[in-house]
């Protein structure tokens, strides 16, 4: 298996999965006002309802969100270049990995923002969720908003990948750090 699959490979690999997805952000970025200029209520009636966000804020929050996941992406795009080149313990790679820990952590701080602001607010009750076991007087997800539960699991998953990497551009600063004074040793 080693001599089909190695180190290479996969470095190329998932260089090919980050320009790709590199490539979609920017179908997306570009698609976005054009799938709302064809059909509005497409974006206003699904995911801007979530948020209760319309017309321009629903963009703002939406392209906020693919910004950050654009640079993210570049962040490690910068690092698997580097890592392709040989070059493991440098500073770039721990910048690289520190920007793309803020890019985590921001794009959880926006969603948890827009899951919070919509919980909090006023919203029309259509009615609550069934849920087994006769909790439905105390309604904790309400059927207007029953696709923020996944909204908020995707905020505590975006901040764990970016602890996740925070602690992986600890480890790489202390290896580049160990590197450098290996380096001044006779």
């Amino acid at each position: 298996m080693s001599e089909i699959w190695n180190r290479d490979r996969s470095i190329t690999l998932s260089l090919v999965v980050v320009r790709v997805v590199l490539a979609l952000a920017v179908v997306a970025a570009v698609a976005l006002p054009v799938a709302y200029r064809q059909n509005p209520a497409l974006l206003t009636g699904t995911f801007s309802s979530l948020f209760y966000l319309g017309g321009p804020w629903f963009f703002v929050l939406v392209y906020a969100l693919l910004i950050l996941g654009f640079i993210a992406v570049l962040a490690l795009h910068r690092v698997l270049l580097n890592l392709a080149k040989g070059r493991v313990f440098t500073p770039d790679n721990v910048n690289a990995l520190r920007l793309l820990s803020w890019m985590c952590f921001l794009l959880a701080g926006i969603l948890a923002a827009g899951t919070a602001g919509n919980t909090l607010s006023p919203m029309p009750v259509s009615g609550c969720l069934e849920i087994p076991g006769g909790y439905s007087e105390h309604c904790l997800i309400r059927a207007g908003n029953a696709g923020l539960f996944g909204f908020a699991l995707l905020t505590l998953f975006m901040a764990f990948v970016g602890l996740i990497v925070r602690v992986v551009k600890n480890v790489l600063d202390a290896g580049v750090v160990l590197k450098d004074e290996n380096d001044y040793t006779i």
